[in-house]
């Protein structure tokens, strides 16, 4: 970011790295405010489909990044991303990872989950960083506690209405029981156009 001085010259002005504690603060300000906002999460699978490489999770096997191995994940984590025929996702998903908005906020690969490159990919996708951007586990894994205790109990007590979007077996309890549920297929990819 370059911002202009008073003396006409330019000064770099470098943008602060998110952290989870502060994007939650965010977050939690905006529905306190009863602002609306949207956060978008790309993470490793999102990034394989934007960069228009072969996904495969199925059986037992699972092709990634170029590299085919064994896996041990349940049924509803199966799904198939090709590149050959998969374009219509691959155009919707793009568009996402473009789009700006200043209540649009987008959840990008952070350094604890090895995923560095995909980072810098999103990044240089969107000139960098900006205020918009945050990591793609920020409700998740170190900040799961405080997203649970502070932002999920404040959202559920603030709106009336509250729609989850998660796979089809997803059971709402907790603060999210009086919440409506969006369900998503196990394989999305296959879906999407079908149900465009």
């Amino acid at each position: 970011m370059i911002a202009a001085t008073m003396s006409g010259h330019e000064q770099v002005v470098p943008h602060v790295m998110p952290t989870g504690s502060t994007d939650l603060a965010k977050f939690t300000q905006l529905v306190r405010d009863r602002s609306p906002f949207t956060f978008v999460r790309f993470s490793d699978g999102e990034i394989e489909v934007l960069r228009n490489r072969k996904l495969v999770i199925s059986g037992g096997v699972t092709e990634f990044r170029g590299k085919r191995f064994s896996n041990k994940f349940p049924e509803f984590d199966q799904k198939r991303f090709d590149p050959r025929l998969g374009q219509d996702v691959r155009r919707d998903l793009l568009a996402s990872a473009l789009f700006e908005d200043p209540a649009y906020f987008k959840g990008i690969p952070s350094r604890h989950n090895n995923a560095l490159g995909d980072r810098e990919f999103m990044l240089r996708l969107n000139g960098g960083f900006s205020s918009q951007m945050t990591f793609s586990d920020l409700f998740l894994n170190e900040n799961f506690i405080q997203a649970r205790s502070e932002f999920f109990t404040l959202a559920t007590s603030c709106f009336d209405h509250l729609l989850v979007v998660g796979n089809w077996r997803c059971e709402l309890k907790g603060h999210l029981s009086k919440g409506n549920l969006v369900q998503i297929p196990d394989n999305f990819f296959r879906d999407l156009s079908t149900n465009s």
